[in-house]
């Protein structure tokens, strides 16, 4: 079997293992997280043992997340309903 993911460009870490280093910096749950993201939380468990990869959009939805401090996390999940 072939992987066509598109290669890492240098530093950048697997798909799995950077949701999974975002969701344990932070102190939002892995629900909170998943809303976020736009994905429910069994992705998020699935992307964090590595069970499973982030599709193109569940990684733009990450890249577009991951430097969040928390305050800009918690004003974005009250506009989704969090």
């Amino acid at each position: 079997m072939t992987d066509t993911a598109p290669p890492r460009r240098r530093n950048e870490p697997s798909r799995h293992s950077a949701a999974a280093s975002f969701a344990a910096s932070t102190v939002l749950s892995a629900a909170d997280y998943a809303k976020l993201v736009g994905v429910s939380e069994l992705t998020i468990y699935n992307w964090e043992q590595g069970k499973s990869k982030p599709s193109a959009e569940g990684l733009a939805a990450w890249v577009a997340i991951r430097d969040l401090r928390k305050r800009e996390a918690l004003r974005r999940l009250e506009m989704v309903g969090g």
